[in-house]
């Protein structure tokens, strides 16, 4: 046994590790010209550094595919050349014959765990920041906050370019503070600083509203210290896309948007995908040795079989995925199950040909 374990799974991962590097290359490809549609003249750095960055998330998307194709093409040259059939004949169970790449797929979930969590992670944050300098006119710092509205606990923020160095928002502060759904007040400045916990706001209003917006007072201030319920941090601290967080950034994100009565279900939906994606991995493990070791005719070969099988769970993976994820951040279904609904859907269909191995 210990000789077809070790032929089985060699065969397999040759299969797997071949198909992994083809398809990262197709998908890099496609990227490349995609960003080439930009004008990207003087930015050939960054548009280098854009494509090495997302080599890690590229090869995440593909091994489901690669996994699939793996098994499947190698089990169904078994069937091909009868040595499956001859496994049958020595009495090992179908199960028994396919161990060694349902460990691989086992241990394929684990992997992609960790590689999904502390290294997608990071490199797709560098990603995004060369992609979104590649969009601009002129290279900018990374992480910038210019002109943005911000929902704060108990209000909204208009601020338009911080210096975080410094520690204040120029060109313009605004908040508008709300209570049980009514405005309060408004405070405006050109300027304002963040010093010991308190902001030092300079040449503004402060305009309350008494009830309505048709009864208002306006004050105006040369300068003006105010306690407000956000620091510089929150706004030092801008929304990160869910992709470049691993899953423990996103618990603490999600934690934080909560406790600050913001929404987070775009956080919660990637939190949950997260987890299912490398149980997604073992599925499709799973999935491609049941379809590989079923008998065929010899018209179909292994090579075809199994490109139509890979492609055909990219394809519908793909779908599945957009589609909970779009219903996710729309609230029309809650995050867990939008995280999950790919990989809910792809172990019914493994169930369902578990089953009828069985029988």
């Amino acid at each position: 046994m210990k000789i077809l374990d070790r032929y089985l799974g060699i065969e397999f991962l040759k299969a797997a590790l071949l198909s992994l590097t083809a398809l990262t290359f197709i998908v890099l490809i496609s990227r490349v010209m995609d960003v080439t549609r930009l004008d990207i003249s003087g930015k050939e750095q960054h548009l280098y550094l854009y494509l090495i960055y997302s080599i890690p998330q590229t090869i995440m998307f593909v091994i489901p595919a690669a996994l699939i194709f793996g098994v499947s093409f190698t089990l169904s040259s078994f069937v091909v050349n009868q040595e499956l059939t001859a496994i049958y004949a020595a009495g090992i169970s179908f199960y028994r014959a396919a161990f060694p790449v349902l460990l691989c797929g086992a241990f394929a979930m684990l992997l992609v765990f960790l590689f999904m969590n502390f290294i997608v992670a990071g490199a797709t944050r560098l990603s995004l920041s060369h992609y979104a300098l590649l969009k601009k006119d002129t290279a900018t710092v990374q992480d910038i906050v210019f002109q943005k509205n911000i929902k704060g606990r108990n209000g909204y923020y208009f601020i338009y370019y911080l210096d975080r160095e410094k520690k204040r928002i120029v060109g313009g502060f605004n908040y508008l503070e709300i209570k049980e759904g009514k405005p309060v007040q408004m405070l405006s400045a050109a300027r304002a600083f963040y010093e010991e916990g308190l902001w030092r706001l300079e040449k503004g209003s402060v305009i309350s509203f008494q009830g309505s917006f048709d009864r208002v007072r306006i004050e105006n201030f040369e300068e003006k210290t105010q306690e407000l319920p956000e620091g510089i941090e929150f706004f030092a601290r801008p929304a990160r896309s869910p992709l470049e967080l691993n899953f423990f950034e996103l618990m603490e994100e999600v934690d934080l948007r909560r406790s600050a009565g913001i929404q987070a279900t775009d956080y919660e939906v990637q939190m949950h995908v997260n987890l299912s994606f490398p149980l997604m991995c073992f599925i499709v493990t799973l999935v491609g040795a049941l379809s590989g070791s079923a008998p065929h005719s010899r018209g179909t070969g292994p090579l075809i079989r199994s490109l139509l099988i890979a492609m055909g769970t990219m394809l519908t993976y793909e779908v599945l995925f957009r589609l909970g994820e779009s219903m996710g951040k729309n609230q029309l279904l809650p995050p867990v199950v939008a995280g999950w609904l790919p990989t809910l859907i792809f172990a019914g269909g493994a169930v369902f040909m578990v089953m009828r191995i069985k029988r």
